[in-house]
């Protein structure tokens, strides 16, 4: 086996231009699909965490029949005693906070505004002292303060500022429904302008205090959900792809203890935003998987047209005794050796590349600024080192090159002797 492995080498060494063609190629497959992994992932974990942190929280308590209605923002179906609910999770060392979402119709008059009109929009309403835990959103403030208990101040998202040219100060009229049915009037000022890493906040996010909201829509002390704030799986080491631990037994204490509330994590709550981004990066997958598919191609071109160029050559090691297995060895040697050289380089690239993503990233704030892209970024996206990927990357290239070489040993092996010499 060594000295068909030193055949090996000393066949890569003789015809040099063609290894280096091949291994180049398989190199910038390996090293291309190392670096998308990493961005992706550095991507996927980012957006995972603005959405968490910022607009879903970890998980939420609700009326178990509220997320059938949830596009209408109902405020009849709702958890009822959000005290007992927040000290049972503070006994397990597990930060809540309240909140109450309506929609309603927040009307700009011209002068502190540029034009009269009107538009429809999520608002939530949140306790100042909790909210933070859950959500900590004050770190983000760009202008103004912060909200205080019972005051008619307003948070807006900073895009949503810049779009209706709110600045702190200006007054707001929002007019909705209370849990009665009743049409309400809220006036408010606009207490502080959100910059935040989450695009969604930015876009629309209207915040009001929730002492405020309790009384004028009427819902005497009870809210819509309960935040949750809980560790992400990528901060326990856990795969991406589950949930488990804290979010199982957060659950289970939910539908144990509080009879007719449900507990629903993040990936629950941004189904469509958490399909779309598997959606993304599955396709991106394949644009890496043809690459490598390419690189397959390449190997085997080069394999046949070894097989064809030294035809004579193994029809003399036939005719010296060398069996088909050692022939089928030697050529997959040959291929193998080829990935080794390909995967080195490539993991060379791949890891150059990847240092650049995860230490710049790169600045796409210009677009999300301007349309929804899934995911919840505002500006640069970097990459993560993912070792594992890299590894695999590495050993599939080699054991690739090595099956991919199997047809053209086998076609070796199959001609005559005789036919071999009249090559």
């Amino acid at each position: 086996m060594t000295s068909l492995i030193l055949l090996a080498a000393r066949n890569l060494s003789r015809h040099r231009k063609r290894t280096v063609i091949t291994a180049v190629s398989l190199a910038v497959g390996v090293g291309f699909y190392i670096f998308m992994d990493a961005w992706l992932l550095g991507v996927d974990r980012d957006s995972e965490r603005n959405l968490v942190l910022y607009e879903t929280a970890a998980g939420r308590v609700m009326h178990d029949s509220y997320w059938e209605e949830k596009d209408h923002l109902p405020l009849d179906r709702n958890v009822s005693d959000p005290e007992a609910v927040i000290s049972r999770l503070a006994g397990l060392g597990i930060p809540a906070a309240p909140r109450i979402s309506f929609s309603g119709e927040v009307i700009l008059r011209k002068g502190p505004f540029p034009e009269d009109g009107s538009f429809t929009a999520r608002i939530i309403a949140v306790d100042p002292a909790r909210n933070e835990s859950v959500f900590p959103l004050e770190g983000f403030m760009t202008d103004g303060e912060g909200l205080r208990a019972g005051g008619s101040g307003a948070l807006l998202g900073a895009w949503l500022a810049e779009d209706i040219g709110a600045r702190v100060g200006n007054p707001l009229t929002v007019l909705t429904r209370t849990r009665g049915g009743y049409l309400q009037t809220i006036d408010l000022d606009v207490a502080g302008i959100l910059d935040t890493p989450n695009p969604f906040v930015n876009r629309s996010g209207i915040f009001i205090d929730l002492l405020l909201a309790d009384i004028l829509l009427e819902m005497e002390g009870e809210v819509t959900e309960v935040c949750v704030s809980l560790p992400l799986p990528a901060e326990r080491g856990l795969p991406p792809g589950g949930l488990s631990g804290p979010y199982r037994e957060t659950a289970r204490l939910v539908e144990n203890e509080f009879p007719g509330l449900e507990f629903m994590d993040y990936k629950e709550l941004s189904a469509e935003h958490t399909s779309l981004t598997r959606m993304k990066n599955m396709g991106s997958k394949v644009m890496g998987l043809l690459i490598f598919v390419i690189a397959a191609v390449g190997i085997t071109n080069t394999m046949l047209t070894a097989v064809f160029e030294r035809t004579r050559e193994i029809g003399m090691m036939r005719a010296l005794g060398m069996d088909d297995r050692k022939i089928r060895v030697l050529f997959t040697a040959e291929a193998a050796g080829i990935g080794v050289i390909g995967a080195f380089f490539g993991l060379v690239l791949g890891s150059v590349l990847t240092w650049w993503i995860v230490t710049w990233g790169i600045d796409y704030s210009f677009l999300m600024r301007e349309m929804d892209a899934g995911y919840r970024l505002t500006g640069v996206m970097k990459g993560m080192w993912n070792p594992p990927t890299m590894l695999k990357a590495a050993l599939l290239s080699i054991l690739g090159c090595a099956v991919v070489a199997w047809l053209p040993a086998r076609r070796a092996v199959r001609m005559r002797i005789t036919e071999c010499f009249r090559k």
